[in-house]
């Protein structure tokens, strides 16, 4: 009997070659359609901050440049007359400098403001009759003249307080009778004077009593009716309860006017 070989566990070479060949086949076939990622993956995105949006607002207006003069003269100082401030001063202090203008055409606040080394809103407060100015009225330079260029103005009781309606509140008199038989008129006062403080027309002293309450004035130079009525706040019929007369008396310095009615009746006309 002849004897065959036992079987081997190698395979010949060719198998060998054929089944790599296969394998690899296989391996290409099962990978195809696929991308195979080989550099570092990216960075999520940073997230969103939302941030509350900027308001774009207008640059402050520059101040207004004051003439280079001024840095050598006070304020009310008067540079001269130039476009836009072609008035005259009205009146001046006891230094020399204005305190109140009078307004010519074509005048603005801003030229008024130059020639006279001032702030120009700051005037335009102290004027306090509106943005727009009157040729012929006057201006004051200063708050503490204000009433002096009302009264120069033609603004009756200029220093007065006002009702709601811009009104002067002055003391006042009415006068009336019981019936036709009488022979005189009563006196009915409304309002007491108050002192608003010396004026062009009224630079005389006024006198109190021991309360405060106003008891006469002294006239002095130049004084008028007119001053004396706008300083302390009283109207024409209240004058007469005070001198007794409707025509205004002559005033001379030294006179003294009382404050306080001395007439409370008056003939029938």
């Amino acid at each position: 009997m002849s004897a065959f070989p036992p079987p081997s566990g190698r395979r010949p070479a060719s198998a060998r070659s054929t089944t790599a060949l296969l394998l690899a086949l296989l391996g290409a076939a099962s990978l195809a359609g696929c991308t195979v990622r080989t550099a570092e993956p990216s960075p999520p995105p940073a997230p969103t901050v939302e941030t509350a949006p900027v308001e774009e607002t207008d640059p402050a207006p520059a101040p207004a440049r004051l003439p280079e003069a001024c840095a050598s003269s006070p304020a009310r100082a008067d540079l001269g007359s130039r476009d836009g401030a072609n008035g005259e001063v009205y009146e001046e202090d006891a230094n020399g400098l204005a305190t109140v203008y009078a307004v010519a055409y074509n005048d603005t606040f801003q030229d008024i403001a130059g020639r006279f080394c001032l702030d120009k809103d700051e005037l335009r407060l102290t004027y306090n009759h509106g943005d727009e100015l009157i040729a012929d009225e006057y201006i004051a330079l200063q708050p503490e003249s204000r009433a002096d260029a009302r009264r120069a103005s033609g603004y009756n009781f200029p220093a007065c307080p006002v009702s709601t309606n811009d009104n002067p509140l002055v003391a006042s008199i009415s006068w009336w009778a019981d019936d036709e038989s009488d022979k005189t008129y009563q006196a009915n006062v409304q309002g007491s004077p108050r002192d608003t403080g010396a004026a062009r027309g009224a630079t005389g002293d006024a006198r109190t009593d021991a309360s405060g309450d106003l008891v006469d004035y002294t006239v002095a130079s130049n004084d008028t009716w007119r001053g004396i009525r706008d300083r302390f706040c009283f109207d024409y019929y209240f004058m007469w309860s005070l001198t007794g007369t409707d025509e205004p008396s002559v005033l001379h310095p030294g006179d003294v006017i009382p404050l306080k009615p001395q007439f409370l009746e008056r003939p029938v006309d």
